[in-house]
């Protein structure tokens, strides 16, 4: 992995919820964080997939959720191609604090027509983008 395969945030007051620990929705929003920040990073080209009528729609996320974060935790995520298909890829992510693991997401994404909403392949200039993120075990 490369540096930028990795987010870092910090956990505010206002991600926290009635038991004064982060709020199980906020992990969902801190990984969505986390892949537009790859995409930012690895990829400058979803404003001209847009304008040629082409979007990424998240169609499944599974979250397993391991340790607690509290205010102020520093939060750092990890993101990597975990699968890339035809018109499907899936991106794993890592949630650490510390030397703790707090959460392992999975999200699948698919390309799509913005005007038909029909999935469709995978541009090939972000194919190749992901073939190098596919982590290599």
């Amino acid at each position: 992995m490369s540096i930028s395969d990795f987010y870092s945030t910090s956990v505010k007051s206002t991600h926290l919820d009635m038991f004064g620990h982060v709020n199980n929705s906020v992990y969902l929003e801190y990984f969505e964080w986390a892949r537009w920040d790859w995409a930012n990073k690895n990829n400058s080209g979803f404003e001209d997939f847009l304008k040629a009528g082409i979007g990424v729609a998240a169609v499944r996320v599974e979250i397993d959720y391991l340790h607690e974060l509290n205010h102020y935790d520093e939060v750092i995520i990890s993101t990597f191609c975990s699968r890339k298909g035809k018109k499907s890829f899936t991106f794993t992510q890592k949630m650490m604090t510390g030397n703790n693991m707090c959460a392992i997401a999975h999200t699948t994404l698919v390309f799509i027509n913005i005007h038909t909403r029909k999935a469709i392949d995978i541009p090939d200039s972000f194919a190749l983008i992901l073939e190098n993120s596919i982590e290599v075990k």
